[in-house]
């Protein structure tokens, strides 16, 4: 049986069949159609192919949003002990996020930095709605967003309300210790002494920051969805979270995982040939022989004949006529 390498050799030394039934073609569409259209049909392939790049493009993009989302919801699994209880969960944040000036990947974000610092599911969307707020009543958007969960985490964590939280939460403007002693009836120096000491509770404190906060930056969110940044941000959000269904619906289609594993085993077992057998003996396994005969006449009409734009045309017609 002949090698690829032979057949390479025996196709490329005679093309001489393939111009002429190409130039043959070529006069007829000329003779038919005009000087002009091979050109024109050159140019209207050229835009379909890059309309086709475009489509391809969206395709990617959604794929890649359906992997992200995938992610969370796999992380909320092992967060919250259950797949049925992390696809409501997820649906929750999504809701919130379209609602509000934040996107869905900062407000699933700061989700699990609440369920990791031991927030229940059931607390989160209220804390989220109060932070989400204060952050954006003090114009910090989303830094604001992490750096007052990130303060009531720790607090959470630590079980009890320390100096350093309230630090945190007072130069990210938030007025925490007038919250603080506003709910526990005591001055701000007496508040302070009481932490110093260690004697107000996480429950008690956090309770008395999203009181706070909600008293003082409620519905803060809703005006700023108002603004050109709050309106951009839910549309590049509902962009996002349209095109992750599209990539779930695509990959389901098409079955990604296993094509993607797929590719992935024979880029190893590659690897490995190319290592322990050389790159020749690696081709070869790699591709069957049947799909090297097509390679081969593919690659040989295409770069002896060096005419793609006739065959570009010829496509077209065929199109056309079909």
């Amino acid at each position: 049986m002949s090698t690829v390498a032979e057949l390479l050799v025996k196709i490329g030394a005679d093309t001489s069949d393939i111009k002429k039934e190409i130039n043959a073609t070529k006069r007829m569409i000329r003779d038919a159609f005009g000087g002009d259209f091979l050109s024109m049909s050159q140019k209207a392939v050229v835009g379909l192919a890059g309309i086709g790049a475009a489509i391809a493009g969206i395709g990617v993009k959604a794929v890649q949003a359906a992997a992200k989302l995938q992610n969370v919801q796999t992380a909320f699994t092992n967060m919250l002990g259950s797949g049925e209880k992390s696809t409501a969960f997820v649906k929750e944040l999504q809701q919130f996020a379209a609602k509000t000036p934040f996107e869905f990947s900062q407000v699933t974000e700061a989700a699990q930095k609440f369920l990791a610092f031991g927030f229940t599911a059931e607390q989160v969307i209220p804390t989220l709605t109060a932070v989400g707020d204060a952050a954006a009543g003090v114009g910090l958007g989303a830094e604001g967003i992490n750096r007052v969960t990130l303060a009531l985490g720790q607090m959470a964590a630590k079980s009890r309300v320390q100096s350093d939280e309230m630090l945190q939460l007072t130069e990210a403007g938030i007025p925490a210790w007038q919250m603080l002693a506003d709910k526990i009836g005591k001055s701000v120096p007496e508040a302070m002494d009481m932490v110093s000491k260690g004697g107000v509770d996480a429950a008690t404190g956090i309770s008395a920051l999203v009181e706070g906060m909600n008293s003082k930056f409620g519905g803060m969110m809703e005006q700023q969805s108002a603004t050109i940044q709050g309106t951009w941000s839910t549309l590049m959000d509902g962009l996002e979270q349209s095109a992750a269904q599209v990539g779930l619906k695509i990959s389901e289609a098409f079955n990604l995982p296993e094509i993607f594993q797929g590719i992935g085993d024979t880029l190893t077992n590659f690897a490995t040939t190319v290592q322990t057998s050389g790159l020749t003996e690696a081709f070869r396994q790699a591709i069957p022989p049947e799909f090297q005969l097509a390679l081969v006449a593919v690659a040989t009409t295409l770069v002896g004949v060096a005419i793609p734009a006739i065959g570009l045309a010829i496509s077209t017609l065929a199109g056309f006529a079909a």
